[in-house]
């Protein structure tokens, strides 16, 4: 059993309660879901890693047995959180500091 780790940035605008159930919600569908090989008897683990300028990040914890297909299990969760995230308006939080602008 492995023990992975995904990190996200998430905006002080989210409600740590909400964004638990996020998570939650994510490993509960990453569960039943035949492509991603998550071990669901072990529940995920949430935590706050640290409070940026921009974002708090977040550490998503979940266990598999699948070595062979670690990084797919490793995107395919990281898409269900996207997913998950958009669906329950939990904005991941990436900060835009340059903008370009093309010239004529």
């Amino acid at each position: 059993r492995i023990k992975h780790l995904t990190h996200f940035n998430i905006g002080y605008e989210s409600e740590a309660n909400k964004v638990r159930q996020m998570f939650d919600a994510a490993f509960q569908a990453a569960a039943i879901d035949s492509e991603i090989k998550v071990e669901e008897q072990y529940p995920a683990e949430i935590r706050t890693l640290d409070a940026g300028d921009y974002a708090v990040k977040w550490a998503f914890f979940y266990y598999t047995k699948d070595v062979k297909n670690l990084l797919s299990t490793r995107h395919k969760m990281i898409e269900k959180i996207i997913f998950t995230a958009k669906d329950q308006g939990i904005e991941l939080s990436t900060p835009v500091l340059n903008r370009f602008i093309p010239s004529d």
